[in-house]
């Protein structure tokens, strides 16, 4: 048995992934977890039951930019009702480098946490070609994480 830290979206409650993952933390905002992909799928999409999205046709990126901004709007009020004014100081940091993954926008996949809750973060992830080798990498705003403690078997 181990120890194992679990990272929760924050809003739904969904389990997103956990500490078994190699991460980095981006610029005190974003987590990106490099994933691998076999024949069944990607590891972390398929252990965790995460949903692909679609943003599609010509307005796709005003959708997303439409459901990031409610996404973030309803994360600073939950932040701020629950007295978490660290996270929610912080969130000023995310725009930065989640914009910057999403010139890339024609190239990135969508997930949600398994409930598909409309509230909950939307995780963009894209192939980056890591040590000479593409691999899947997901993106997650930290702020819209929790963590919590838990014991493997």
């Amino acid at each position: 048995a181990g120890n194992v830290t679990l990272f929760k979206d924050y809003l739904t409650g969904d389990d997103m992934f956990d500490d078994t993952y190699k991460y980095e933390d981006i610029d005190d905002a974003i987590y990106m977890v490099y994933a691998t992909k076999d024949s069944v799928g990607v590891d972390v999409v398929v252990q965790y039951g995460l949903e692909e999205i679609q943003f599609e046709g010509e307005f796709a990126m005003y959708d997303y930019v439409s459901s990031y901004t409610d996404y973030m709007q309803a994360l600073e009020e939950k932040l701020l009702s629950d007295g978490k004014y660290d996270e929610y100081n912080k969130l000023g940091l995310v725009s930065g480098p989640w914009f910057e993954i999403l010139l890339n926008f024609e190239n990135l996949q969508f997930f949600k946490g398994h409930s598909m809750n409309d509230v909950g973060m939307t995780i963009l992830s894209e192939h980056k070609v890591i040590n000479g080798r593409k691999r899947p990498v997901l993106y997650y705003i930290k702020y819209g994480l929790v963590e919590v403690k838990a014991i493997t078997l």
